[in-house]
């Protein structure tokens, strides 16, 4: 068996580093790629810091010249491909700053597990505590904690707190605090340490690699895909080429599928596949695939898709109308200060579709903050929704002011909800 064909054999775990902005996510995405680089002689390609701003970032500074530290901001999530002995991974770096909050659910909507990264000097940060909050939401229950920048720690007993008052958030947050691994290390330690601290990397490994499950994938059923990436036409490309993860069923060239949402349904027809740069006749249930859409008749246009758009069965239809339960998040959890009324419009987040809606609520006058309810939702778009999806809530009046004095574009997890009921 060829070296492609037993990566391709092996499952896939898709993981996301979520975490308070600057703790060093990118610089750990980093040290894990170089290390598995040095270990497969090549067959993983190592990546910089700076080429994963490049992709999701809007700026890297250069900090302490003489230690070369990077100090980054992310702002769209990236994603880096590697293999271990025994599993693929797909490994999404996504954003911490507030402002990007959205990048960052989108990122964990469509992965297993998360690794969340806590800056060992500084301990628990608001974003530590959001970023669980999205992943509650969002159904999640895999993390491993990687404690970072323990280098620059001299006092044992402060490490000690950190991680307690780290197991304290995961069981407010709705974790397994006492059961779930935080591992102590340093990502980018400095220039004469590296070796000292590679053995963190091994054990952050070690636990992807052999503690957390590759979740079951409905392989049955009609094909779902939500679309990640729309990416531009090339000169002389037939058809335009999106990406995602298929969420269920199965996808072939050849086949013919709906794109459903954000406005009229359009026909397609699938004429290439495409993993890890690579060619292949079929994409399953939890793989992220390349696909390469088009369209009879008339040329399928950049401009008529968009991210979250589904690709389903033919004859499926996207949704206006839902009926939902929703939970609000309490004002000690940053969630609003007052409560939510029929005729308050928000912004749904359903794994990378988002879209604005008009609640109504059903059975009561309001909702209070901490308290849920049944409630209408009137999309302003279209959207493919299936029952008992999840979804995120945000609105702009709630969560602590930007250093400026300034409300975050995103100004945070307002609560979470579950379809109920989605209809045309």
């Amino acid at each position: 068996m060829s070296d492609a064909d037993a990566t391709s054999n092996r499952p896939t775990l898709a993981v996301a580093t979520i975490g308070h902005h600057q703790s060093g996510k990118t610089s750990l995405t980093v040290a894990i790629t170089e290390l598995l680089a040095q270990r497969s002689d090549g067959a993983v390609r190592p990546v910089s810091a700076l080429e994963l701003e490049r992709r999701g970032g809007f700026q890297g500074e250069v900090h302490d010249p003489g230690e070369g530290r990077i100090e980054t901001r992310t702002v769209s999530a990236s994603e880096v491909r590697y293999a271990t002995e025994h599993r693929n991974f797909i490994h999404v770096d996504s954003p911490g700053w507030r402002p990007w909050l959205k990048n960052a659910a989108r990122a964990q909507a469509v992965v297993d597990a998360l690794i969340l990264v806590v800056s060992a000097p500084k301990g628990v940060e608001p974003q530590t505590h959001e970023h669980l909050l999205l992943a509650r939401a969002l159904g999640l229950s895999q993390v491993v904690v990687f404690l970072n920048m323990c280098d620059r720690v001299v006092d044992v007993e402060w490490l000690d707190m950190v991680e307690q008052d780290v197991r304290e958030l995961l069981i407010r947050c709705g974790f397994d605090g006492d059961g779930t691994r935080i591992i102590r290390g340093a990502a980018a330690p400095r220039e004469g340490d590296r070796k000292r601290w590679e053995a963190c990397i091994s054990d952050l490994l070690e636990v992807l690699e052999l503690e957390l499950q590759v979740p079951e994938h409905a392989v049955q059923g009609s094909p779902l895909l939500y679309l990640d990436h729309v990416y531009s036409r090339r000169t002389g490309q037939e058809g335009l080429v999106v990406d995602g993860r298929v969420r269920r069923g199965q996808v072939r060239p050849g086949d013919t599928l709906t794109i459903a949402g954000f406005g009229e349904p359009i026909e397609v027809q699938v004429s290439k596949l495409e993993m890890n740069r690579r060619k292949v006749e079929r994409a399953q249930a939890g793989e992220f695939v390349g696909l390469r859409l088009v369209r009879q008749r008339l040329a399928l246009q950049p401009e008529e898709l968009r991210v979250g758009q589904a690709l389903v069965k033919q004859g499926k239809t996207a949704a206006r109308q839902v009926t939902a339960r929703l939970d609000l998040l309490a004002t000690s959890e940053n969630g609003r200060r007052t409560p939510v009324r029929s005729g308050h419009i928000g912004l749904l987040l359903f794994g990378t579709a988002v879209v604005a809606g008009r609640f109504d609520v059903l059975g009561q006058e309001t909702i209070a903050p901490g308290e849920g309810a049944t409630v209408a939702v009137e999309l302003v778009q279209p959207v493919y929704l299936e029952d008992g999806m999840r979804f995120l809530l945000r609105d702009g009046n709630q969560g602590p002011l930007l250093p400026a004095g300034e409300r975050a574009r995103w100004a945070g997890t307002a609560g979470m909800g579950r379809v109920l009921e989605a209809r045309g």
